[in-house]
């Protein structure tokens, strides 16, 4: 007879195709570093360079790659990268019909403009955007819509991935389901240990 080590509390299985802790390339550790230390030219060279081969390997984890290498262009100061890259991000996700996840990055690309200052920027991208779902016949997400987003007050958000040390933002936290939130960069679940 076997005996539970803790009575009366489910047995928790692994959700098939997640993992807890997955293989973490360098350059991402590296990226990340970079990024929190505040060397945002050489974390968005590497985030550029990662997400040309996340490209390479139709992982969807490209666009949000592009987009953190915008951002850190944004906040390095060269506003003519910022704009190539996100859209580069956006078009990633248009490209695979991937909704939700544009929904994501458009959120947290509005976000960052905003506290940049860049309403011209971000008015540029957004009709940029506009035009490539027209002509995906789409219509363009609404980036306050909250109805799809699953309820994230059960479950709390570390700063950020154990796993890969990317920052964490709420809006940008893509998730499995109502208890399994999933790191944006390496796919990990995202759990306060």
């Amino acid at each position: 007879m076997r005996r539970d080590r803790f009575p009366g509390r489910p047995i928790r299985r692994p959700i098939r195709g997640l993992a807890a802790r997955r293989p973490v390339p360098p350059k991402l550790r590296e990226a990340n570093q970079l990024y929190s230390t505040g060397d945002y030219e050489k974390a968005a060279g590497l985030y550029v360079q990662m997400a040309q081969r996340a490209e390479q390997n139709r992982l969807p984890q490209a666009a949000n790659l592009y987009m953190r290498a915008g951002i850190s262009y944004l906040k390095y100061g060269d506003l003519a990268q910022t704009q190539a890259l996100l859209q580069k991000s956006f078009q990633y996700c248009i490209d695979r019909k991937r909704w939700p996840q544009l929904q994501r990055i458009l959120k947290v690309a509005s976000a960052e403009l905003d506290a940049a200052g860049q309403t011209d920027l971000k008015s540029d991208l957004y009709t940029w955007a506009h035009t490539q779902l027209l002509d995906a016949n789409q219509t363009f997400p609404d980036i306050r819509d909250k109805a799809n987003e699953p309820s994230t007050q059960a479950v709390a958000l570390p700063a950020h991935c154990p796993n890969c040390g990317g920052p964490v933002q709420p809006n940008e936290v893509e998730w499995y389901d109502s208890e399994n939130p999933i790191c944006a960069f390496c796919g990990s679940i995202l759990k306060n240990d």
